[in-house]
């Protein structure tokens, strides 16, 4: 069912002839969600727009085509909240690999889907606009290298830009880097100058902290970013950090080295601990960054006479320069041999390239290093010589490129002796000290297997921001070694961590879990019950997502019900999924609509047709209008209630839309006054199809000759209502129709005759503005508005006190001009606050916030309390997520208006109203107020807001 439908079956708020004066800024977030959804649902293409922030707030992508992987576009395991037009499938693994979900409309709060979406696709059958790639621009696959690598760089060298506008783009990160051998040789061919190649080779590690998985990639030595002249290169220093003597160089092994920039695996399967790591710990990283198999470089290997010549048996000394001696440039031969390196990849005279990059007079070029690196590990004018690659990378170490360095460490760790691992940690200092934060994680890593766990702990959290070292700060302090034990920490750690995190290894989740992180819990299971992780393990899922379940987990709690009610992946248990469901609920309204059809049909509890409605009415229906209103109208034994049951239809699934609108059609052609006004107005409000039942594509004017007939049809059936004395009906054909002055005056006086509050508030607009050819009356006027008061009706009360509010602020502006204009203003207001007040004693839980604002008015000394401000305001942030009510608590809190002074809160309530993602400005006045706090006070309102972003900043305290 289209959000049209769930509009009309409010219908009461949508008879207000003109626009409501006064709204509150809650009111308006909600208006403005139904315009976004209107027009994501009416005519456009089908497209998909994913947004940062709950109710569509905050940094938004939309997307018009399949994506396998957000991360192409910088969304992945980013969005909170969505608005669907048409069937879009999401899911929470790239490649649709994890538990996927489809949604139609709009959804304020992805629930258990929140900041966890990987990928998306269309699953309607309507035709799509042709692909247009979403912002930000996609990194390209290192898999699919072509011409147009780094494309937005080739444009430049194209345009003939300046290097310098080139290395600053490259710089800014916004265009994707592709550091690979291919990569760079494409941009050697498109001319690319050596200070480019350099900027490019030397691009921020953190670029490329959230790959998936290994990049072959070089990263040097963040001192090598800066462009050097193109002219000369400058030798790089040794690192002063002492490594093994360079006539017995580290044995690094393996067929095809990568220069990885992917995190190292702490914890991976690959390799067995060895004998001095206890169980349960992180392991050294499995062989992707360096693969087993091949010949240490001290081996005995035959060689060509060039190579033999050029590189020897091991690297030659490097001599550290004097501290105080300026470094000297590289001797002339090296820049005419990068030229005519340079030159023969143009060329794609690869085999020409090697032979002069193994040249001596390049010994001291990490540039030249790095590509020979490449060329040997990767087969690239000649064959692979995993010997000759393991000399070029511990050549770049040495010179002090930190990739080069961290993939020595790997290596030597690969080894597994005592010896090895103590030389691998001096090569990951020497890297993390040069800005490589993997190495950090990994030496963590190390550490931790020792026993050293505080030096592991105070190594991850300064890199605290890398999956791999959230999951092992969660297992620390889910554990209590090396820092404080605290849970709440250990769950935040890794909340909303993904998925592709456990690529890297599950050794810190999995002490986490064992230590009673329900976070790690649901995580964890979650893998074991995703088959492409490897560790497919149902039983394992099952008892890990129970226990976080047990701790009311609400996402564990929905994911274990689903898959137990879908006995899919484990036999199924329709008790267990209604018990966990039930526990879902507590925090996810998602849940509502299958326990509803659950308690109906006695699958897992019980039979209760009153639970079902309960259930289903919490939920809005929750796209089961079509069951509930059959319930209503007498379904199920249930007391036949057609008010209740027509109303309800509205809000009927799209699957069963056709079969809701029959079932009205037939109503109200048997001549039920109700139905003949809801499908009248559902027929005047409906969209005209994109194409007819042959599925031909409707031009624009067979849409206008459809909508005519579809507002003629609509009208004679209010009509019909209207014969029947139905009030609304009257209402809506005011609306809907032309009429003269005095058929639309005699239309309102019958139907508030017969108890219609909107047609009350109608004629008192028109004697209040001399419409319809009412004479200006504001005693009429009153008496009109007190009548509509009296019906009680929450939303008609909620209007009164809007429509009182603009009036007294309206009189503000002629105090001091004209007479009794305060007064007049006073009693204006405290019309409003009676209002609100009795639309919130009705249910109204917006009406709170808007009292709250009344008494914060000190300009006004009649109505200026802030004790009464203060605790409206707290009442509206109880009873509903009330933005504008948390921004008038924070005032409170930091002016001491109605209460003390309270820093914390003042900060907590202004971050919460921003929600997850605020922009910059956004954050200045809360920015201003951390400044104010002191390091305790810091401490605490961090902690609330951890357990704030935990709850979907729903119900958040402090």
């Amino acid at each position: 069912m289209t959000f049209r439908g769930e509009v009309l079956g409010n219908w009461q708020k949508n008879r207000i002839l003109t626009p409501t004066i006064g709204v509150s800024l809650a009111i308006a977030v909600g208006m403005f969600a139904t315009f976004e959804t209107t027009k994501a649902q009416g005519t456009n293409p089908p497209s998909l727009v994913l947004y940062s922030g709950l109710d569509y707030k905050g940094p938004k992508v939309t997307i018009v085509d399949d994506i396998a992987n957000l991360g192409s576009i910088q969304f992945d395991e980013t969005a909170t909240s969505l608005v669907a037009n048409g069937p879009w499938e999401v899911c929470l693994g790239i490649d649709y690999s994890v538990r996927c979900r489809t949604y139609t409309g709009p959804i304020p709060n992805l629930e258990s889907f929140q900041n966890r979406i990987s990928s998306v696709r269309y699953k309607g059958s309507e035709p799509r606009v042709p692909k247009v790639d979403p912002k930000p621009v996609a990194t390209p696959k290192q898999e699919e290298l072509s011409p147009t690598t780094n494309k937005d760089i080739h444009a430049l060298l194209r345009a003939k830009v300046p290097d310098s506008a080139i290395i600053a783009v490259i710089r800014s990160q916004e265009s994707p880097v592709d550091k690979s051998a291919t990569a760079i040789i494409e941009l050697v061919k498109a001319g690319a100058s050596e200070a480019v190649l350099q900027a490019v080779i030397g691009t921020n590690q953190k670029q490329n902290l959230g790959s998936k998985g290994p990049t072959q990639t070089a990263v040097p030595n963040p001192s090598e970013a800066k462009p050097e002249p193109r002219q000369v290169e400058q030798p790089v220093a040794q690192p002063t950090q002492p490594v093994s003597p360079v006539n017995q160089p580290p044995k690094v092994v393996g067929q095809q080295a990568p220069m990885a920039t992917n995190t190292p695996n702490p914890s991976g399967p690959a390799n067995p601990a060895p004998n001095n790591q206890p169980p349960g710990v992180p392991k050294p990283p499995p062989s992707g960054a360096v693969t087993a198999g091949a010949p240490p470089i001290g081996a005995q290997e035959a060689k060509s006479p060039a190579e033999t010549t050029a590189l020897g048996a091991a690297s030659p000394p490097m001599k550290t320069p004097a501290a105080s001696a300026q470094t000297p440039a590289v001797a002339p031969t090296a820049k005419a041999s990068i030229d005519r390196a340079n030159a023969a990849i143009r060329a794609e005279d690869y085999a020409t390239a090697r032979a002069i990059l193994i040249g001596p007079e390049l010994a001291q070029s990490v540039s030249a290093q790095v590509t020979l690196y490449q060329l040997f590990s990767e087969g690239i004018g000649g064959p692979k010589d995993a010997a000759a690659a393991a000399v070029a990378l511990r050549r770049a170490a040495e010179l002090g490129n930190p990739s080069a360095m961290f993939n020595v460490a790997v290596g030597l760790q690969e080894l597994g002796t005592a010896a090895s691992i103590a030389e691998a940690k001096g090569w990951y200092i020497q890297a993390a000290d040069k800005g490589m934060p993997q190495a950090r994680e990994q030496l963590g890593a190390l550490q931790w297997a020792e026993g050293n766990h505080a030096d592991a702990v105070e190594n991850w959290l300064r890199v605290a921001e890398l999956p791999a070292a959230r999951m092992c700060l969660s297992m620390a302090y889910a554990t209590g070694k090396g820092i404080a034990a605290d849970m709440l920490m250990a769950n935040y750690k890794i909340f909303n961590l993904g998925l592709n995190a456990l690529r890297q290894g599950t050794g810190c989740v999995s002490a986490a879990a064992a230590a009673g992180s329900a976070e790690a819990q649901f995580l964890l299971g979650e893998w074991h019950l995703t088959k492409e992780s490897g560790a497919f393990d149902p039983p394992k899922a099952i008892k890990l997502l129970t226990a976080a379940s047990d701790q009311r987990h609400a996402q564990a709690a929905a994911y274990l019900a689903a898959v137990l009610d879908e006995g899919t992946l484990v036999p199924r248990d329709a008790t267990g999924a209604y018990t966990h469901y039930l526990r879902a609920a507590e925090r996810n309204r998602d849940v509502y609509g299958r326990l509803g059809e659950m308690a109906l049909k006695g699958d897992g509890t019980e039979r209760n047709v009153a639970n079902a409605i309960s259930f289903w009415e919490k939920d809005q229906y929750g796209g089961h209008g079509y069951q509930l209103g059959l319930v209503y109208a007498g379904g199920e034994g249930w007391p036949r209630d057609l008010n209740k049951a027509i109303p309800a239809m509205l809000s009927a699934s799209k699957d069963d839309e056709p079969k809701a609108h029959a079932w009205l059609k037939a109503l109200a052609d048997g001549g039920n006054a109700s139905a003949q006004f809801t499908y009248g107005e559902m027929l005047i409000d409906d969209f005209a199809p994109e194409t007819d039942a042959s599925g031909r594509k409707l031009s624009s004017d067979e849409k206008e000759a459809w909508r005519k007939r579809s507002d003629a049809q609509g009208l004679a059936y209010l009509r019909l209502a209207v014969q029947q004395n139905l009030p609304a009906a009257m209402v809506a054909l005011v609306r809907h129709d032309n009429q003269t002055d005095a058929v639309e005056v005699r239309l309102l006086r019958e139907a508030a005759a017969l108890g219609d509050g909107w047609a009350m508030l109608q004629l008192a607009e028109r004697h209040m503005m001399g419409w319809s050819g009412l004479a200006k009356d504001k005693t009429a006027q009153r008496v009109w508005e007190e009548r509509a008061a009296g019906t009680g009706d929450r939303a008609i009360l909620a209007q009164l006190g809007s429509q009182y509010a603009l009036a007294g602020a309206l009189t503000s502006n002629y105090i001091g001009r004209e007479a009794g204009a305060e007064a007049q203003m006073n009693e204006l207001y405290q019309l409003a606050r009676r209002r609100y007040e009795a639309a919130f004693a009705a249910g109204d839980t917006y009406a709170a916030a808007n009292i709250a604002s009344l008494y914060d008015e000190p300009s006004y000394p009649t109505l200026d309390n802030p004790a009464l401000a203060f605790k409206w305001a707290q009442e509206a942030v109880k009873t509903d997520a009330n933005v504008i009510a948390m921004e008038q608590l924070s005032r409170h809190y930091e002016k001491g208006r109605g209460t003390s002074v309270d820093l914390v809160k003042a900060w907590f309530w202004r971050r919460v109203a921003l929600g997850p993602r605020p922009d910059s400005n956004a954050k200045k006045p809360v920015d201003a107020l951390w400044q104010k706090l002191s390091t305790s006070q810091r401490t605490t309102g961090e902690r609330a807001m951890m357990a704030c972003e935990m709850r979907s900043y729903r119900g958040c305290t402090i």
